[in-house]
């Protein structure tokens, strides 16, 4: 099974971009303004884009080191070195390769420079004003 991994180096504190990936105000800032999130072990996370998205649950939360989400619905288909802090993130087990599957990996790409973008200059882009990569979005 196929995988998505990307690795961004943003230069803020682990803090800050820990806070960026648990709250609601800063995933909504960079991922999807329609966003529902508590940063706490076993809460659901809601990201919407419209009409639809995923719920994640908070699996493992070892601040400001490491947070694991589970994917409970959705399409069928963190160091520090040297003042950076390193966002290492993987959607894996895809079913297989697929149109589909290259439009995520190109909006997680996208999504996560803006997550660099806003902690490092205060301005992320989340849905609805992200750019359209494809039909899907």
């Amino acid at each position: 099974m196929p995988d998505i991994v990307h690795r961004v180096g943003i230069n803020a504190s682990r803090f800050q971009v820990f806070e960026a990936l648990t709250t609601q105000e800063g995933l909504a800032s960079w991922w999807t303004r329609q966003t529902t999130a508590e940063p706490k072990l076993g809460a659901v996370l809601q990201f919407r884009f419209g009409g639809g998205g995923p719920d994640m649950e908070v699996v493992e939360l070892d601040p400001p080191r490491l947070i694991r989400w589970k994917c409970l619905s959705g399409p069928s288909e963190w160091i520090e070195v040297d003042g950076e802090t390193v966002v290492l993130f993987a959607h894996r087990k895809w079913h297989h390769e697929s149109e589909f599957m290259a439009h995520c990996s190109a909006k997680w790409g996208y999504f996560f420079l803006g997550l660099k973008s806003l902690v490092e200059d205060g301005r992320g882009h989340p849905f609805p004003d992200d750019a359209k990569v494809s039909r899907w979005g």
